[in-house]
């Protein structure tokens, strides 16, 4: 039998409903009311948007954060020769028993072909210097008396060692970086090892960014009585920037339904992207759901989490659009949960899902019946511990993880953490 609940004269249904959790139908007078959906739900909604955006040669500095659009095969075998691995003496591994050898080079890296090793003799060689042809081993300096121009080998020296192979890393030819994987600090070293100036990479989203309500005021002006300074823009324009999109703060939008639509009209048909702020809930003053939810293709709805309950979503002028709750720690926990993903699909990446990953917790937890409790954190000796105050812009600033909560956790137990 389903159960029936009471709902105010207000309700919208699919978004007012008092409790529609435990993965039931709950009924009322305007019919049944679906479960809320989960974030993984909404994330799947979000992520279907967007598409990678058009790709074209970049050089390999500007393509930090972008992914690349082909598989990245290697021109050359890395390392392109044998060379020595450390600071030595290049020797033949069947002459090592020998009382001494007789010095008859000097190897430094970047010297060129070095000439081949004469019988019952050893070269010496730096780091990253070519190995002369026939030797097949080097003695580092510290296991030998640094002698010249006769060498004698002091340790025992394992035979074919400290020599860095041709090839042994990366063969000419072979995948050195698949479609969709972003450029980061290492992919970048690797690329230009590889003496790969470009890559074809999907270019950044342009965002618009834009922060509603009447009671924002500028940094730098006097605070009138009631207002209060606007924070969202920046924090969103700062954390596009990090995730690799190309942000536009735009002014802030007033509780003018019919402006707010005209601004958001113009901006989506100048970007890739637009994110609000605030606006979005079941109240009077919602002006961004007042100016879009009348277009259709832009949904208002309540997801199971806290903070971060109501978002918007969908495209406007054919370009995705999200709206974020105007409280700035929902604000913050939904870009990382949503915007983001949906930045990195638009840059290409192959795997755009935030990247959760188990560390044990500090202190016990409670989970919020039927929705995911999302909580900011810092890394602790202990664990990740929660920060107190989790609703202040103050935690916010302090925190360094995010926390993940979607059952009562004891102390030690394993909880998903998203590394801020």
């Amino acid at each position: 039998m389903k159960s029936r609940v009471t709902l105010p004269d207000r309700c919208t249904a699919l978004t007012r409903c008092p409790d529609p959790t435990r993965g039931r139908v709950v009924t009322c007078h305007d019919g049944p009311v679906p479960a809320l959906p989960s974030v993984t739900d909404h994330l799947a909604r979000v992520l279907r948007l967007g598409a990678p955006l058009p790709a074209r040669p970049v050089r390999l500095q500007p393509a930090l954060g972008c992914a690349v659009a082909e598989d990245v095969l290697a021109p050359i075998d890395l390392p392109p020769f044998d060379n020595a691995a450390m600071d030595g003496y290049a020797v033949r591994a069947a002459e090592l028993a020998a009382v001494s050898l007789a010095v008859v080079g000097d190897g430094a890296a970047g010297a060129g072909t070095p000439p081949p090793l004469p019988p019952a003799a050893a070269a010496r060689v730096m780091t990253g210097a070519p190995i002369p042809a026939g030797a097949d081993t080097v003695v580092p300096v510290e296991d030998t008396d640094r002698g010249v121009p006769a060498v004698r080998i002091t340790a025992v020296v394992r035979p074919g060692a400290h020599i860095r192979r041709a090839g042994e890393d990366v063969h000419r030819g072979q995948r050195a970086i698949r479609a969709g994987e972003p450029i980061t600090a290492g992919r970048l070293a690797l690329l230009a090892a590889l003496g790969i100036p470009a890559v074809t990479a999907h270019r950044r989203p342009v965002v618009a960014v834009l922060a509603t309500g009447n009671e924002l005021s500028g940094a730098g002006t006097p605070l009138a009585p009631g207002m209060i300074y606007e924070s969202n823009g920046a924090m969103l324009a700062a954390l596009v920037r990090t995730t690799g999109g190309e942000p536009r703060e735009l002014p802030v939008v007033h509780d003018d339904p019919a402006l707010a639509r005209s601004v958001l009209v113009e901006a989506a048909r100048g970007h890739d992207l637009v994110l609000t702020a605030g606006g979005i809930s079941a109240g009077d003053y919602e002006v961004v759901r007042q100016a879009l939810g009348p277009t259709g293709t832009v949904a208002f709805e309540s997801v199971a989490m806290s903070p971060g309950r109501p978002q918007g979503w969908g495209t406007l002028a054919g370009t995705p659009l999200l709206a974020l709750p105007g409280n700035p720690v929902g604000a913050f926990v939904s870009y990382h949960l949503f915007a983001a993903p949906l930045i990195r699909r638009l840059l290409g990446w192959a795997a755009p899902e935030p990247p959760w990953h188990p560390e044990p917790i500090a202190d016990e937890l409670t989970a919020r019946r039927g929705r995911t409790r999302l909580c900011l954190a810092t890394r602790t000796s202990e664990g990740v511990r929660p920060l107190p105050g989790g609703h202040f812009l103050s935690t916010l600033a302090g925190a360094d993880r995010l926390l993940r909560v979607e059952h009562d956790l004891a102390a030690g137990d394993l909880v998903p953490v998203l590394e801020l």
